[in-house]
């Protein structure tokens, strides 16, 4: 039997930059800045390095909630009452913690508080940057915590921020090309091979043998 697949994140990143309609040829549909596609956009499109974060987050989620809109049919004289499971589309939010970083000038706390309840498009990367897995979208920045308790390390909650649109998801190991799936669309294609990928593939070519054949 095959062992259970596990995964830790030890160098996430998460980014977000306010939305620009006024950016050229922005649309709607766009999940990044300047509607680059999640396995190739890079940090550097997010604002600044002022606007990304690693090692003040604790957790980061992006979590589903059920949109039950279920009809109930009135019992009648020949027939029990009954429910109709009739589900709308699940809404997501990102939900997590962070260190308080209300002594940073430049620090996460201070980007909620100064874009609340804008429209923000965000990167959460499990791997870190232009790997799998991640994920990029659109939310709605909400200010979080000042202060606590005396003598301890002040913590923040990081939302719920609501998630605007379906987002899309980059699957896979880290390093490797892995699946897009594109939300808006609901559809799945084959990421873009990272320059890992494309090392390694060099190598097996060089050699004689296929990837798995090299790697063995």
């Amino acid at each position: 039997m095959a062992d259970a697949l596990r995964f830790k994140i030890e160098n996430g990143v998460i980014a977000f930059t306010p939305v620009d309609p006024a950016a050229v040829g922005y649309l709607d549909t766009w999940q990044t800045p300047g509607g680059a596609a999640i396995d190739t956009v890079t940090l550097a499109a997010y604002t600044d390095a002022d606007a990304q974060w690693s090692c003040q987050v604790q957790t980061a989620t992006i979590d589903a909630s059920a949109n039950n809109n279920d009809e109930t049919v009135d019992a009648t004289w020949c027939s029990p009452a009954k429910t109709i499971p009739n589900p709308g589309e699940s809404s997501w939010a990102i939900n997590g913690t962070y260190l308080q970083d209300v002594i940073d000038e430049d620090g996460l706390w201070q980007f909620l508080y100064l874009h609340d309840t804008e429209e923000c498009f965000f990167y959460i990367g499990l791997a870190g940057e232009s790997s799998a897995p991640s994920a990029i979208g659109k939310c709605r920045v909400l200010g979080s915590t000042f202060g606590g308790a005396a003598r301890t390390a002040l913590t923040s909650t990081l939302g719920p921020l609501p998630v605007s649109q379906r987002f899309d998801a980059w699957i896979g190991q880290p390093g490797t090309a892995g699946v897009v799936i594109e939300g808006l669309s609901n559809t799945s294609r084959p990421g873009v091979p990272t320059a890992a990928d494309a090392a390694t593939a060099a190598t097996a070519s060089s050699s004689g043998y296929g990837t798995d054949e090299a790697a063995a």
